[in-house]
């Protein structure tokens, strides 16, 4: 029997939810002088109405801003995933559908958060829609091996409808 990671998917999707805020922040603190740790979520809204200042700021505030935007969206996908993941789990899927389905989710966000938050792009935007439809197939995938586990006859309903027929 294999081990279920699975639910360990689970806060591994949090983590890389979090991760672009992360890393929005430090570049943040790093490259914006009147930056307050103390109320960052106003340091962004103003990040975002500021004025070019000149081309470098400029890229980085995008970049920020893309971060913010992947965090958002990691969030956003977090329930569906964490319901397929706990649906998959409580009706039978294999374990080693499980961990192979989940540790692909987790994959596919890694590349999402990357790519969303380099790329810039806009002809290379469908990197970023293919990473993210692979994610959301993922969770499709596993509710559907869910349903399927809950609704197909069990390995116990066969053998006793083979063993009545039998008689």
């Amino acid at each position: 029997m294999t081990t279920n990671y699975s639910i360990l998917a689970i806060p591994g999707a949090w983590m890389l939810s979090l991760a672009p805020h992360v890393f929005a922040v430090v570049l943040l603190s790093i490259t914006v002088p009147w930056f307050d740790a103390a109320n960052p979520r106003h340091c962004l809204g103003e990040l975002a109405s500021a004025d070019k200042e000149n081309a470098k700021n400029h890229a980085v505030k995008l970049q920020i801003l893309r971060a913010k935007a992947a965090e958002a969206n990691g969030f956003e996908n977090l329930p569906v995933f964490v319901g397929a993941v706990l649906a998959a789990n409580f009706s039978g899927v294999p374990v080693e559908t499980l961990n192979t389905l989940s540790a692909a989710y987790l994959a596919s966000r890694v590349i999402y958060n990357i790519v969303y938050i380099t790329i810039t792009n806009k002809k290379y935007f469908i990197i970023r829609t293919m990473a993210y439809s692979v994610g959301a197939v993922i969770a499709a995938t596993l509710y559907g091996k869910a349903f399927y586990a809950m609704t197909a006859p069990s390995k116990y309903y066969l053998c006793a409808k083979l063993s009545l027929n039998a008689r």
